[in-house]
């Protein structure tokens, strides 16, 4: 029973069970519905856009190019909604609009602890300082206070994904720029332009 026990708490499904417990805990508010981030950039502009672009796409019409509440109206593809992103089109097709919001940052969170934990391996460290580390990243001030915006929350799990590419690139594995190319471009269609760059 022991050395089951062992290999459990070894194997990457016991990691993989501690991320996905730790996002529960954490963001267990958010999954009754009945509360939501007060952030007020999220309350004022990201709940009320994706609110729109939830109905736009659950009722069958589409990606709305015209996004009318900011001012007079503006070009969806020129806001900072990410309208065109696939991951953001995939989830809100799914869920409504609040749902949806916290889905797709718990999700990422999700990705961040393990993007993360891999990273910290790569860097030859054990398998409970790694675990330690990608907890201590994911659930750091920086992340949190800013995990309520999707522009950022999509952010977090690149980095660590980037680091990995990088370290797996100097190590000789030029297929990694593969992945390089494709978290800029998440990054790029998930977030702000600048953040990408």
């Amino acid at each position: 029973m022991k050395a089951l026990l062992q290999k459990y708490i070894h194997s990457r499904f016991f990691i993989v069970s501690i991320a996905a417990l730790m996002i529960l805990i954490v963001f267990r508010p958010l999954l009754s519905g009945m509360q939501v981030f007060l952030e007020q950039d999220v309350l004022l502009y990201m709940y009320p856009a994706y609110e729109f672009l939830s109905t736009h796409l659950q009722s069958g019409q589409g990606i709305p190019l015209w996004y009318p509440y900011i001012l007079s109206g503006f070009p969806a593809y020129l806001s900072q909604t990410f309208f065109f992103s696939p991951a953001i089109l995939l989830t809100f097709r799914i869920f409504n609009a609040i749902t949806g919001y916290h889905v797709f940052i718990m999700v990422h969170m999700f990705f961040t602890v393990l993007g993360t934990y891999w990273f910290a391996r790569l860097l030859r460290l054990s398998k409970s300082a790694a675990l330690f580390t990608a907890l201590t990243y994911t659930f750091c001030q920086w992340v949190i206070n800013f995990s309520p915006i999707i522009s950022f929350s999509s952010v977090y799990p690149a980095l660590p994904f980037l680091c990995v590419c990088a370290y797996k690139i100097a190590m000789g594995r030029y297929r990694y720029v593969v992945g390089v190319s494709g978290a800029v471009a998440y990054i790029w269609l998930t977030s702000y332009t600048e953040l990408a760059l």
